[in-house]
């Protein structure tokens, strides 16, 4: 699997990131209706992942996330009526709010379902999608299983599924966006000891050296890594060229020195090299 890492300093390098990305997803990608391109994102909590399916619905139909309103209910319309309504409006939104979202609207003169899950709530959700009255009766497996097919089957068109908090969930992605504020950390094997020990990156210490730079801002510290297991993305788009244009290296790159034993600290005289997005 292809991955890609990068760190950021701005709320500003995250939304671009998500429009590059959203931007490079070649339109027939989006054709099937069975089978939309599926965005799997995960990390820290409140550390911005919601942008990522925003400002990629807001690239891909040309609709801002604050001049959205969403129905309770989907509404399944004919074509014929859906490109009447897109006549005099741009698009048409359903579902509950930060839980799931349906909008359809235009991309290239397609029509295309941009949709947003967030697996972690387990319930609330605009959709049905238990089979039996009984929800007591569904263990968390059965009840995460019956989720993500009545998401699935509650689309329409083809498009995009932005799926947030759905690692274990069994959604097949197309391209993986992990965002981290805190920590990030690797495995190594201590060859004396016979074990393996983790050591750590720290965001906030290892970035304090571009304070300086216009952009930063201290509240938007973030580690961020692209994965793309859908090789026919990667090879039918130019995603790979953006992200290393946009600072990104290969995450098997990353200097070791990056990452630290619980004990020490990064020296400021010695810092090692750290790939900054480039906006």
């Amino acid at each position: 699997m292809t991955a890609y890492a990068v760190f950021t300093i701005s709320r500003d390098d995250i939304v671009a990131l998500s429009r590059a990305i959203a931007r490079v997803i070649p339109q027939n990608f989006m054709d099937d209706p069975e089978r939309p391109v599926q965005i799997g994102v995960s990390g820290s909590i409140r550390s911005g992942k919601k942008i990522v399916a925003d400002f990629g619905r807001a690239q891909i139909l040309g609709i801002s996330a604050d001049k959205l309103g969403f129905a309770k209910r989907k509404k399944f319309l004919p074509e014929a009526d859906l490109k009447d309504i897109f006549n005099t409006r741009s698009y048409i939104a359903a579902g509950q709010k930060e839980y799931d979202e349906f909008v359809l609207g235009k991309c290239k003169g397609d029509i295309v379902e941009v949709s947003f899950i967030n697996m972690s709530w387990r319930c609330g959700y605009s959709f049905p999608f238990y089979k039996s009255a009984k929800r007591g009766a569904y263990s968390d497996v059965e009840r995460v299983a019956a989720l993500r097919e009545g998401f699935k089957a509650y689309r329409e068109y083809g498009g995009v599924s932005y799926v947030h908090n759905a690692q274990t969930c069994g959604f097949d992605f197309d391209l993986a966006v992990r965002i981290e504020d805190e920590c990030v950390q690797r495995k190594i094997q201590d060859q004396k000891l016979g074990i393996g020990l983790m050591q750590d990156c720290y965001i906030a210490d290892i970035l304090s050296h571009f304070s300086t730079a216009e952009r930063w801002d201290e509240d938007w510290l973030r580690y961020v890594e692209v994965e793309i297991p859908n090789q026919r993305l990667l090879r039918d788009s130019s995603l790979a060229d953006v992200l290393t244009h946009m600072g990104f290296v290969p995450k098997d790159q990353l200097s070791e020195d990056l990452f630290l034993p619980a004990y020490k600290t990064y020296e400021a005289d010695a810092l090692p090299e750290v790939p900054l997005f480039k906006p």
